[in-house]
C-alpha cells in the first residue's frame, strides 16, 4: 500500500516479519531491513541473531498473519490521550513534525485505523 496511510497494516511488510520470525525459530539468522521513518523508505540491511526470546512489538504484533507464532501474546491499552501524547512527543522529538500535522494525522488516519485494525486484535492476546 502506497497511500501514505502508515497505520494500516497494509503499510507494512507482515509477510517478510513472518517469514523472518520463522526463521529466527529454527535457529537461523536473518538480514532486517533498516527503515528510515523520515524517508519512509527501507536504507538497508543488518543481520540480527536468532535469541531465546524475542519480544515483537507495535501496533500490528497480534495481526493473523504473524500472532500464531507467536508463544505469547500481550495487549497493552492505553487511553487515547496517552497515545496522542506519545505520538505528539516522539513526531516532534524524533521526527520533527509540527503538532499541527500530527494532530490532523491523528484525527484522519490514526485513531480510525487504530480502532478498525488495532483495538480488534486485543482478543487474541494472552494477557
Amino acid at each position: 500500500m502506497d497511500n501514505g496511510n502508515f497505520d494500516d497494516p497494509d503499510a507494512l511488510d507482515l509477510n517478510l516479519l513472518r517469514e523472518h520470525l520463522d526463521t529466527l525459530k529454527n535457529g537461523k539468522l536473518i538480514n532486517k531491513p533498516i527503515y528510515d521513518f523520515k524517508t519512509h523508505s527501507r536504507t538497508g540491511y543488518e543481520q540480527f541473531n536468532p535469541y531465546h526470546t524475542i519480544v515483537i512489538e507495535g501496533l500490528f504484533a497480534l495481526n493473523k498473519i504473524i500472532k500464531d507464532c507467536l508463544d505469547v501474546k500481550v495487549f497493552i491499552e492505553s487511553f487515547g490521550l496517552q497515545r496522542l501524547e506519545r505520538r505528539i512527543n516522539r513526531d516532534m522529538n524524533e521526527r520533527g513534525r509540527a503538532r499541527s500535522d500530527i494532530i490532523k494525522q491523528w484525527e484522519e488516519t490514526v485513531e480510525p485505523m487504530y480502532l478498525k485494525h488495532v483495538l480488534s486484535t486485543k482478543k487474541y492476546a494472552d494477557i
